[in-house]
Order: C-alpha cells, then sequence, then structure tokens
C-alpha cells in the first residue's frame, strides 16, 4: 500500500490512492503509532481498505473512501503441483481493519466493501482489538458516533456531531494543520478534542478568553488561541492588537519605557504606534482610584510632560485603537 509503519509513529500525513493485494490499502501499521493522519481512496484486496493495524493505535485520523476487496488464492493439493482450484479470502474492513490495536478520536465513514464473498465491516473490522470514541457504522466501541460526521473534504463542518466529542490522549496537542488541541470548537465555554485529524476552529468560539476570537487568532494574527498571550509578554494577545504591539514578540507590549524627573517635574515616555491615541492617569496611591490627567495624545507624540505639587503620585498611560 501507501505506508508500512512497524514499531514506529506516522504523524500528520495525508494517504490516498495506493493500493495492496492483501493487507492496508492505505496503511499496514504493526505495533505502530497512527496520529493525525487522512486516509482516503485507497483500496485493498482482502483486508483494510484504508489501514490495517496489528497492535499500536490508531488516533485522531479520519478514514473515508476507502474500499476492501475479496482476496482470491490458488489452492494445490500437493507441493509442486499446479493449482487445482482457486478460492476467495472474506473482504474485512473497507476502512479499518484492526486486530488487537487501539481505534481513537477518529472518524471511518464512507468507506466500502466490493465483494461476492463474504464481507465483514463496511467501515470497520474488529478482532480483539478496541474503538472509542470513534464516529463510524455500525458502532463498534465505546462512547460511538454512528450519525453523518458531515465532511467537508476531510475537514469537519459547523455542524458536525464530532465537534468537541472525543477523549483526551496525552501527548496530542496539535491537529494534522500544527493547530493547537483541544479548542472550544462548539463555544460552550469548555474546550474538548474533536473527532478526526482536524480540529475545528470557531469563528465565533474563544477558547483563552482573551477578547479574541481562534479563527482571528490562527487565521488573522497567528497568535495561540489556548494562551491569554502568545508570546509569554504581560500584555494579552487582545490588548497587543489595541495598542498595535506584535502578540508574537514576547519583548513587544505597550509600557511605560521611561519615567524621569525634569526640573520642574516629570516626563513620561511610552512606545506610540500610529493610528492609536493615548490619555494619562494619575493617582496618589495604588490604592485610590486614578484621575484623568490628560488626553487625545495622537501619535506620533509618545511622550508628557507633568509638573510638579509637591505629592507623591503614580502614572498610567492607556491607548486607544482610533476609528477608521
Amino acid at each position: 500500500g501507501g505506508i508500512y509503519c512497524a514499531d514506529s509513529t506516522v504523524n500528520t500525513c495525508t494517504c490516498s490512492e495506493n493500493e495492496a493485494d492483501s493487507d492496508g490499502g492505505g496503511m499496514f501499521s504493526s505495533d505502530g503509532t497512527v496520529t493525525n493522519c487522512t486516509v482516503s481512496a485507497n483500496s485493498v484486496s482482502h483486508q483494510g481498505g484504508g489501514i490495517y493495524c496489528s497492535g499500536g493505535s490508531v488516533q485522531n485520523c479520519t478514514v473515508s473512501g476507502n474500499s476492501a476487496d475479496t482476496y482470491a488464492y490458488a489452492v494445490a493439493v500437493a507441493v509442486g503441483a499446479p493449482p487445482s482450484a482457486y478460492a476467495e479470502a472474506d473482504a474485512r474492513g473497507g476502512g479499518i481493519c484492526c486486530f488487537q490495536g487501539s481505534v481513537q478520536n477518529s472518524v471511518v465513514w464512507d468507506n466500502a466493501i466490493d465483494s461476492t464473498h463474504n464481507m465483514y465491516g463496511e467501515n470497520c473490522y474488529n478482532n480483539g482489538g478496541s474503538f472509542n470514541y470513534t464516529c463510524t457504522t455500525p458502532s463498534i466501541g465505546s462512547n460511538c458516533i454512528t450519525v453523518d460526521p458531515q465532511l467537508v473534504g476531510s475537514k469537519l463542518s459547523a455542524c458536525s456531531p464530532c465537534i468537541d466529542a472525543g477523549m483526551v490522549i496525552a501527548g496530542l496537542t496539535t491537529d494534522i494543520d500544527a493547530f493547537p488541541r483541544p479548542l472550544d470548537g462548539d463555544n460552550d465555554g469548555i474546550a474538548a478534542p474533536d473527532i478526526g485529524a482536524y480540529e475545528y476552529i470557531s469563528i465565533s468560539a474563544d477558547t483563552d478568553a482573551d477578547g479574541l476570537s481562534d479563527f482571528e487568532e490562527l487565521a488573522l494574527l497567528e497568535t495561540d488561541p489556548t494562551l491569554e498571550s502568545s508570546d509569554g509578554d504581560p500584555a494579552s494577545d487582545y490588548n497587543e492588537t489595541i495598542a498595535g504591539t506584535d502578540p508574537t514578540d514576547g519583548s513587544d507590549w505597550f509600557h511605560v519605557t521611561h519615567c524621569t524627573e525634569t526640573a520642574d517635574g516629570f516626563r513620561i515616555e511610552w512606545n506610540a504606534v500610529s493610528n492609536r491615541t493615548y490619555s494619562i492617569w494619575q493617582a496618589t496611591s495604588l490604592t485610590n482610584s486614578f484621575e484623568l490627567l490628560t488626553n487625545n495624545l495622537a501619535y506620533p507624540q509618545a511622550s508628557c510632560s507633568v509638573a510638579a505639587d509637591g505629592t507623591n503620585r503614580y502614572f498610567r498611560v492607556e491607548v486607544e485603537l482610533d476609528e477608521e
């Protein structure tokens, strides 16, 4: 077939349009680990149109559009004698054929068996293995989903029952596109792994509750939607978008850069950015409320002088994004 995996790992692969004469049209795995893969349009003459799994595990994969057929073989009555008859082996597992392995968090859907002989499992065939949190039909294990996964290609659509329906698997922290896993795909305030190779990215959910949607963070800002501050600096990703600093650079965030004493008071400086307006606030104690000192300080102004009045004061600089 396409991939032979023995005591090793296959991760973030697309395996399609392969064929094999016996076991595993797309992939043969013996005590291996297959994660975050899409396996489609493969075929086999016998068992495991998409994946043949002998031991090991298949995790967060999408296996669809594969097929298994019967396997014809010759029968001889004596060693060295010509074939006296031909027989057909059973067709097993159009999607996955699992012998003493495990399948978890995977979509195994819309696979087929094309056979004139015995047929076992259009999507899955299981012999001593286990299936958990898998979307397939008929149900073959625990916590399985047996309704249409609503795929668009190999990705989950917005109405997929596989969104946030998987189990946590230690070490699986990204999907096939290297996007973080899990996300809050169904926007219920709780992040949970999706079933399948792709983690669904919601246009409205905010997994890290920083004020930016997961879609905005991944598609526009290239920040991590599971971390309030992707770069680890004191400012959240959202606050950095308002301030105009780089949310992927830990050395760049909005702050007072200098506060120096002058002959008649203080000079406050900050890192100003275009299309922003700044205001200065003051308080006599950190336990007191801050009061507005001056505002409407537009870029490129990046400093403000404050006269001394004989009291100890604390200053705060605030930034607003100008309306376009």
